[in-house]
C-alpha cells in the first residue's frame, strides 16, 4: 500500500491533505478496515510502468447504511442492498 496507493491518494487529495481525514494515515486506516469486507477490490492503473490511478470498493451488506441521510426521495427498491450487489464492470 506503502508504495502505490498512499502516494496516489496523497497525490489526488494535495489540496485537502491537511485535514485530519483526508492524511494518508487516515485513508490507509480505513482502506485495511474496507480490506476486511467480503468482495473488497483494490486496483491500480499504471502508465509506462507507474501508478496513476486506483479503483477500490466492495460489495455493501444487506441493511447498510450508506444511503441513509439522501436529501432527495429515491425508489426504495433502487437503495435496496441485497449483498451482492453486481459490479458494473461483470461481463
Amino acid at each position: 500500500m506503502e508504495t502505490a496507493v498512499l502516494p496516489l491518494h496523497e497525490a489526488s487529495h494535495s489540496d485537502r491533505i491537511g485535514d485530519p481525514f483526508y492524511s494518508a494515515e487516515r485513508f490507509a486506516e480505513r482502506v485495511r478496515g474496507y480490506m476486511k469486507a467480503p468482495g473488497f477490490e483494490l486496483v491500480v492503473a499504471e502508465m509506462e510502468g507507474a501508478p496513476c490511478g486506483l479503483a477500490l470498493g466492495y460489495a455493501l451488506p444487506v441493511g447498510a447504511r450508506w444511503w441513509q441521510g439522501l436529501t432527495t426521495p429515491v425508489d426504495p427498491e433502487m437503495i435496496a442492498e441485497t449483498g451482492d450487489r453486481p459490479s458494473p464492470c461483470a461481463s
